[in-house]
């Protein structure tokens, strides 16, 4: 049963078109990108975001968290105690506060300063996160300001939760610790919803993701001077964990091809190898260490992917002992949520009205995000993302990562989406819980 005033626009005839224009969405999304934000330095954004809620008359909450971290949450309330869909989207960006520490690994400081700053052609913006995560964040705001401008009433609350420290880093400094921290705070705070749209990369409406475990392996040699290696034992770690390495990324194939299932194709990678001292080149020292990120099925615990990784490195090293050991550094676990839930209903209905047919999967997937903390807050969710151009970047030059470079109206077909699925789920009447 579902109930709506008469002021509600009907799904079929609202469009996102009749209430905000691409050149009004583009100067949002160009301040937005012209306000870095990387992992736990959010705040100067969220006063971005806090000063344009405030020119809407839009209601909105500002979390601040452990030094310049920080979150928002905007509501466009209910008129009455309907069910409240939470709209999810992070604010920080792969980059670091740092340019220095991320050069010459993710580019030199040059390039990576190039990108702080929004380019614009027509609609197109290019900028760092100006794809993922802030034409997210752009998509997120406009649906409400769309809503609200087109007099749009219901019982339930369209609510969104803009979090920072999202990113999956354990970052430099406590302060910068990722991993939806952000996002969690929220919800220990009292961030509540019936149903969530987790907006992130991929035209489609997932109901199932990958989760992560950060592992580390540390090998262990005998320490050595280059004038006497050839009078002494001489075992080098770094040239053990480069054949391990080259051993890992050929087992994660077989790894991705055995575990895939459903709606993913779990993948691992050798992210870093750290040993030596390059300040001291004649010496070799005792450790290596190779930095691994392997990807997890929802039909897997973290805990057995790691016994997984475990036996390829005893099958590859022989039994753990003095020589090497598996840390854990991190995990992030999977989640799901059933395809029955009225949010994963509502969400592909709403990608059908737009597309004009029945809604397709993305098979094969293999990215990870904060949708798992909402599920394991017990909220049933949606993983939306934006349909994306190919080429975008060819003006700019190679956006190796795919996140700094996005055509506006692509967000506001995600923001469509986002406001039909309002319209159709804050119109729910939620059951009375005293009745029998």
């Amino acid at each position: 049963m579902t109930e709506t005033t008469n002021t509600a626009p009907a799904a079929a005839c609202f469009t996102i078109a009749d209430h905000v224009s691409p050149d009004e969405a583009r100067d949002v999304l160009v301040r937005m990108v012209d306000t870095p934000s990387p992992t736990g330095h959010e705040a100067q954004l969220v006063g971005v975001i806090a000063d344009w809620a405030r020119s809407n008359e839009i209601e909105y909450t500002v979390d601040a968290g452990p030094g310049e971290a920080a979150s928002i949450v905007l509501d466009l309330p209910g008129t009455g105690d309907g069910p409240v869909l939470l709209v999810y989207a992070p604010l920080d960006i792969a980059e670091s506060a740092d340019l220095e520490r991320d050069s010459p690994w993710f580019g030199s400081v040059e390039t990576l300063r190039e990108w702080q700053t929004a380019r614009i052609r027509g609609t197109e913006v290019g900028g760092a996160g100006a794809e993922n995560p802030k034409g997210f964040v752009l998509a997120a705001l406009m649906a409400l300001l769309a809503l609200k401008r087109s007099g749009w009433t219901a019982p339930g609350t369209l609510r969104l939760a803009l979090c920072g420290s999202a990113m999956p880093t354990l970052g430099a400094t406590p302060e910068e610790l990722g991993f939806g921290s952000g996002l969690l705070r929220l919800l220990q705070k009292g961030l509540h919803a019936d149903g969530a749209i987790s907006c992130k990369p991929g035209w489609t409406v997932a109901h199932e993701e990958v989760g992560l475990t950060w592992l580390r392996v540390r090998l262990t040699g005998r320490q050595a001077y280059v004038g006497f290696r050839h009078k002494a034992p001489y075992d080098n770690a770094i040239t053990r964990a480069g054949r391990l390495a080259a051993e890992l990324e050929e087992w994660f194939t077989d790894y991705a091809r055995t575990e895939t299932s459903g709606l993913v194709a779990p993948q691992g990678i050798v992210a870093a190898i750290r040993g030596g001292a390059p300040e001291k080149s004649a010496f070799v020292g005792e450790v290596c260490d190779l930095y691994l990120d392997v990807r997890v099925s929802p039909r897997r615990k973290p805990a057995e992917v790691v016994r997984l990784v475990r036996a390829k490195l005893i099958e590859v090293l022989g039994p753990p002992g003095l020589d090497w050991r598996l840390d854990v550094r991190a995990t992030v676990p999977p989640s799901a949520t059933d395809e029955a839930e009225p949010i994963i209903v509502s969400a592909r209905r709403a990608w059908e009205v737009i597309e004009g047919g029945p809604h397709r999967h993305i098979d094969n997937t293999s990215g990870a995000s904060d949708t798992c903390i909402l599920r394991l807050w017990g909220i049933p969710t949606a993983r939306v993302g934006m349909p994306l151009r190919v080429g975008l970047d060819s003006w700019l030059g190679p956006d190796t990562l795919g996140l700094n470079v996005v055509d506006v109206t692509d967000c506001l077909t995600l923001s469509e989406l986002i406001a039909l699925t309002a319209i159709d789920s804050c119109a729910q009447v939620t059951p009375d819980p005293l009745a029998r």
